[in-house]
């Protein structure tokens, strides 16, 4: 007797249903492959593969359907006739050698087919699929002007700004991104290095008034091209072009963007001029160079004056007053424009992260505002997840106040976005010290000091060379690199000043040193200075920087470098004033800052 079941598989056999499964899921799944290789290696639209592979995956129940419905003949297409019972009984005897080769075909066709739909299900076609992160390398500069370089990466970083402001999308930071300037390393390693699935290089060519800029979009795991497009626009719509180009990426990386999510560069201007200053004074700023510093204050001016409306260059100029103020004394009588320069950059443009970042700093360093500092500090990150110097910032300010734990979540992110920036990974590693973490800490401080020789990372070894198990021989290899690095006079003779801070002794020929060195930064004398037993000169100079409001004494709360004063009334009366903490106690509230 023939079952229900062997009749209807003969019944899928005579009509040749399984034959049709087989080859059409082969050849489907091949097409879907091909289709992933070829469409993006042609710089065809992604929506051409989404298209593909629908069609592809939609047509086997079609195929399927038809050949059970039609047969072909000499009269051509008809409908198959219904079938005899000696056909089917016929059907049913064969061998298993003969019924099973074509109904297993069948099944591996449909799970082809069935692979192929997963594939388009979870994203895993390039063309399907979102993408959450990216580096955006700096652009290379093409223009007969070598000159025109500043042109050229601020073009690139604004783009990368423009980008990072995008929910869930994850964006290198800057200096990780532009690590990679003038090397020859593959994509897949930028990649790998950055921890992003996708990399946009492009280039610029500037002429006159008239600029060509040419992009291209990235999978880093295969090396195959997303997306590319090329522009020819006069200079002045270069903030509209900026956005355009930051739109057609996001789209690529993530097709399901809702319009109103579109990138936007936020704070520009149509000022020709204005713009070439502003990216100068952020070119200059970066440096942290006191010459280059006034430079760059002077480049933003010029930028605000021609364009009063220009949101970006006010919160430059507030950045950069900030900076100067920071290392020089003498600059804070800059702090009111330092003030009025954030303030105005926030009111052109409160959707602008950057101006909220400027105002936030200046409020918590210069004005003892800590909470009104970290207010402006997590909308700057509410409105661009993706900032790294934002995080870093507000984890700093954090730690400064006792809130080490919380501090540290937001600079361990600014390490995860900016993984190549040695002052993210030194200040984080200054954070794991403070909570005790010294293995831990020690382990950045010298990954930071590889990624650049500064000279802070090497000071820090100095002064904190005992807790970190370093030995007395090590600390001297550490202060004469930090005196190289800094530019000070004979730094072979600093190796007394890391012996005397570990051993305890020498410390009259390390004070000499020091002083036969004026040109260190106050902070960072007086920091060895205490170490070397000058606890009077050091009160001084805190006295002194707390009568000026200069903006370094934040770091007194917590760091330990000021452990030897903590017991000091005057040095308590100084902290208690600044609303900091005298000292890290875990278990003790947060000072300054409400819950």
């Amino acid at each position: 007797m023939v079952r229900s079941y062997q009749r209807l598989f003969a019944e899928l056999k005579r009509r040749k249903v399984f034959r049709i499964a087989a080859v059409y899921g082969g050849v489907g799944f091949v097409a879907v492959q091909a289709a992933d290789v070829f469409v993006p290696a042609l710089r065809l639209p992604p929506w051409i593969l989404s298209a593909i592979a629908f069609l592809v995956i939609l047509g086997f129940p079609v195929a399927c359907a038809m050949a059970w419905a039609f047969e072909t003949g000499p009269e051509g297409l008809k409908r198959t006739p219904a079938a005899g019972e000696e056909e089917i009984d016929s059907i049913v005897a064969q061998s298993a050698g003969r019924r099973w080769p074509i109904g297993l075909a069948a099944l591996a066709g449909a799970i082809l087919i069935g692979l192929s739909a997963w594939w388009v299900a979870t994203g895993q076609m390039r063309g399907t699929g979102s993408y959450d992160s990216i580096a955006v390398l700096p652009f290379a500069n093409m223009s007969d002007n070598a000159e025109l370089e500043y042109f050229s990466d601020g073009l690139s970083e604004e783009l990368l700004n423009a980008l990072s402001g995008v929910e869930d999308l994850r964006v290198a930071a800057r200096t990780s991104s532009f690590a990679f300037k003038g090397t020859n390393a593959d994509i897949r390693t930028i990649a790998d290095s950055l921890g992003v699935e996708t990399v946009l290089e492009g280039s610029v060519r500037r002429s006159g008034d008239r600029v060509r800029i040419t992009v291209q979009l990235i999978d880093a795991e295969h090396g195959f091209h997303l997306w590319s497009g090329e522009y020819d626009r006069d200079v002045e719509d270069v903030f509209a072009t900026q956005d355009e180009i930051a739109t057609a990426v996001t789209e690529a990386l993530v097709p399901r963007l809702k319009a109103e999510d579109a990138p936007v560069t936020r704070g520009g201007t149509q000022n020709v001029t204005a713009y070439d200053e502003y990216l100068k004074g952020r070119e200059k700023w970066r440096t942290r160079d006191l010459g280059q510093l006034r430079e760059a204050i002077e480049r933003f001016r010029t930028a605000v004056e021609l364009d009063p409306d220009f949101a970006l260059a006010w919160s430059g100029l507030a950045d950069a007053i900030d900076a100067l103020a920071w290392r020089d004394i003498g600059a804070v009588d800059l702090l009111p424009e330092g003030r009025l320069a954030a303030f105005r950059a926030v009111a052109l443009d409160p959707e602008m992260a950057e101006g909220w970042v400027s105002a936030g700093v200046l409020a918590a360093e210069f004005d003892g505002d800590y909470e009104g500092g970290m207010l402006a500090l997590r909308r700057a990150i509410e409105l661009r997840p993706s900032y790294a110097s934002a995080h870093q910032q507000l984890g700093s300010l954090l730690t400064n106040m006792g809130r080490v734990e919380e501090g540290r979540r937001n600079l361990a992110k600014a390490v995860e976005l900016d993984p190549l920036s040695w002052f993210f990974r030194f200040n984080y590693a200054d954070n794991l010290l403070i909570g005790g973490e010294t293995e831990h800490a020690r382990r950045e401080y010298e990954r930071a000091d590889e990624l650049g020789e500064t000279g802070w990372v090497s000071l820090t070894m100095v002064l904190y060379a005992r807790e970190l198990g370093l030995s007395a021989g090590e600390a001297a290899d550490f202060a004469e690199a930090m005196a190289g690095e800094m530019g000070l006079e004979a730094p072979a003779a600093w190796r007394v000043v890391g012996e005397a801070i570990h051993t305890g002794s020498r410390t009259d020929e390390a004070i000499a040193v020091i002083d036969g060195n004026p040109g260190m930064v106050p902070r960072d004398e007086f920091a060895l200075r205490l170490q070397l037993g000058q606890r009077d000169e050091t009160i001084a100079y805190l006295q002194e920087m707390q009568r000026t409001g200069a903006g370094d004494l934040l770091t007194i709360g917590v760091y330990p470098d000021f452990d030897p004063l903590r017991d000091d009334p005057r040095f308590i009366e100084i902290v208690e004033s600044l609303g900091l903490p005298n000292g890290y106690d875990p278990d003790a509230p947060p000072a300054g800052v409400a819950e």
